[in-house]
């Protein structure tokens, strides 16, 4: 069994339960160039921390090697943005086609003012079954449900012709199984350092609604919705340091891949023709990459 005032990472035959909380810095990584706005390109997401959790691990063991955990992580909110202003030599990327003319989508060129905001969000729910082996080794079977949604718009103004409005919004609700595991090794008497990851097959409820004015006319006001097999892979490396036997501090570097996922980049919006925004696109495939540091407590 494990010691636990030794180096060995399993919270041991003499622990029924454990709780982790991990404060993550994620960034939503890609797409770094996507823009209608001619000439002008919004910043890349930046690194946040999830609002209220991170990541919260609860696990139950009924003895040294069977048990069950829930995970949740999140909630994360990525937001990019970009406003340039300019006398009437602004233009944008959309193209018009299928009967409608440049005259359709006047108010987004030769504008004034291009506004632009592109924010993502992501939040990720788990129950596992999990097994110990040689105090090392943690493998797990389980159910994940991931909720991701992409929202962009773009706004302009033109001096003499009014306003423009783009709005999409994408919705992507993610359900399946997943297995995975972790290794561990000793690094010192106190501390530890290891390997873990997940991977899965989900089903994506998947969800866009697209809506384009210009100059107080609606051009777009269209939805779609399509289920479609998607992915999960997540990875990471990780440290912890036992300062008393129930207590340990934990850091590491973490990524999380998404395959299957409708993205906004995905969806052609730069074309405008009667049926934009009718046909959901599902292979986005967005990539998170960051870093995490928290604290396991052990009961």
């Amino acid at each position: 069994p494990t010691q636990m005032g030794g180096a060995c990472v399993t919270p041991g035959c003499d622990v029924s339960m454990y709780a982790n909380y991990e404060a993550l810095w994620l960034r939503r990584e890609g797409d770094q160039n996507f823009t209608l706005s001619r000439f002008n390109r919004m910043d890349p997401f930046d690194f946040e921390i999830g609002r209220i959790g991170g990541r919260i691990t609860v696990g139950r063991l009924w003895d040294c090697h069977n048990g069950v955990e829930a995970v949740y992580t999140g909630p994360f909110k990525w937001q990019r943005s970009s406003n340039v202003t300019g006398a009437g030599n602004l233009d944008s990327l959309l193209n018009p086609s299928g009967g409608y003319t440049a005259a359709t989508i006047n108010a987004f060129n030769s504008a004034d003012q291009h506004v632009q905001s592109y924010q993502a969000k992501l939040n990720s729910f788990e129950i596992n079954r999990t097994w110990w082996t040689w105090d090392v080794v943690q493998t797990l079977v389980g159910i994940r449900y991931i909720d991701y949604e992409e929202d962009y718009a773009l706004s302009t103004a033109r001096i003499g012709v009014g306003n423009g409005f783009l709005l999409n919004s994408i919705n992507n609700r993610a359900v399946g199984a997943q297995f995975g595991g972790m290794l561990m090794r000793p690094l010192g008497l106190r501390a530890n350092y290891g390997v873990r990851g997940k991977i899965g097959v989900l089903a994506n409820f998947a969800n866009s609604n697209t809506f384009l004015s210009n100059a107080n006319t609606v051009v777009l006001n269209s939805a779609d919705d399509s289920t479609k097999v998607a992915g999960v892979l997540e990875m990471g490396v990780f440290a912890n340091y036992q300062v008393v036997p129930s207590v340990r501090l934990t850091g590491g570097l973490e990524f999380l891949y998404l395959p299957g996922f409708a993205t906004v980049p995905a969806q052609s919006l730069g074309q405008v023709n009667p049926g934009s925004g009718t046909s959901l696109q599902n292979d986005g495939d967005p990539f998170f990459f960051g870093a995490s540091t928290g604290v396991q407590i052990l009961f």
